[in-house]
């Protein structure tokens, strides 16, 4: 995860997010680094987008409430994929698309199982915040955290 966050931060300091990222847009190659995938979606930070479009359970609320997308946008994806990563399962699940976009926007995830350790369990908390402003500054400091977790 560290180092899609790494790959995340390259994009973004290239003013662009992905926008997008969900599991089946990272490839690992076999040396196990990670490389993005599939940028038909991004768009330019200036740009304006004033649609969601991708799978909810990885949308960020607030690209599901009024379209806007940012940096923290990924990260939240981002931790979205971490958390189903460590819980093997979604941060949010339900019948249809709509239900799952309703839940990420007004529902935390279930608790992560008791053998994460709590300052893994932080890391994801801190980057699937609802408000965009409570989460990583930026994808570097997300992939320096997640690469120096205990």
């Amino acid at each position: 995860m560290a180092g899609i966050a790494g790959a995340l931060h390259a994009v973004h300091e290239r003013g662009m997010v992905h926008r997008e990222l969900r599991p089946g847009k990272v490839l690992v190659r076999p040396d196990a680094t990670a490389v993005l995938s599939l940028f038909g979606l991004s768009h330019c930070v200036a740009g304006n987008q004033p649609w969601a479009i991708g799978e909810p359970g990885y949308l960020s609320p607030e690209q599901l409430t009024d379209g806007r997308v940012t940096y923290q946008s990924d990260i939240y994806s981002l931790g979205v994929m971490l958390y189903e990563s460590l819980a093997g399962r979604p941060a949010f699940d339900g019948n249809n698309p709509l239900e799952i976009a309703l839940r990420s926007v007004r529902e935390r995830p279930a608790p992560l199982p008791v053998d994460v350790p709590p300052a893994v369990g932080a890391l994801v908390d801190r980057a699937i915040e609802k408000d965009p402003a409570s989460r990583w500054p930026n994808a570097a400091a997300f992939a320096h955290a997640l690469s120096t977790v205990d």
